[in-house]
């Protein structure tokens, strides 16, 4: 079990940096006022969600006013809890939808997405990945310039 609040961000930064996916000045200028605790990480032989070995994490971010993961994707599934406060979501169409205390909403693979704390309050996240075994957890990815239509 990692116990620093940063070790999560600081563990997907390396792997995006390692891998070749974006430098660290990307990677840092995307992700603010966050940090996160990992409560937990397994492998779970097989999977029908995965089709295959399943990494899973458990943790648990926390967004300070005007705190953002940045605009990212995963390669697998990412269940998220919001614990205090409400996050905005903003989907790769620039559409908008917020969840508050008690609600809930799935990240699927693929699908590019940013996390923010637009409130005044700290906002608290309670979150399981469940990722192809040994993959990349995050990749960080450039802005969308969609509009929301709706």
């Amino acid at each position: 079990m990692q116990t620093s609040t940063t070790s999560w961000l600081k563990h997907v930064l390396v792997r995006n940096v390692l891998g070749g996916v974006l430098s660290v000045s990307v990677a840092w200028a995307q992700v603010t006022g966050v940090a996160s605790q990992t409560l937990a990480e397994g492998l779970i032989d097989y999977t029908d969600l995965i089709g295959g070995p399943t990494d899973v994490a458990m943790f648990t971010p926390t967004l300070q006013p005007g705190g953002s993961l940045g605009w990212h994707m995963h390669p697998g599934y990412v269940f998220v809890v919001v614990k205090t406060s409400e996050v905005a979501v903003y989907a790769a169409d620039g559409c908008r939808s917020v969840y508050a205390a008690g609600s809930g909403f799935v990240m699927p693979p693929d699908e590019v997405m940013n996390v923010s704390n637009e409130t005044t309050e700290t906002v608290e996240l309670i979150a399981t990945a469940v990722m192809p075994a040994g993959s990349q957890r995050t990749s960080r990815v450039a802005a969308p310039p969609a509009t929301c239509g709706r």
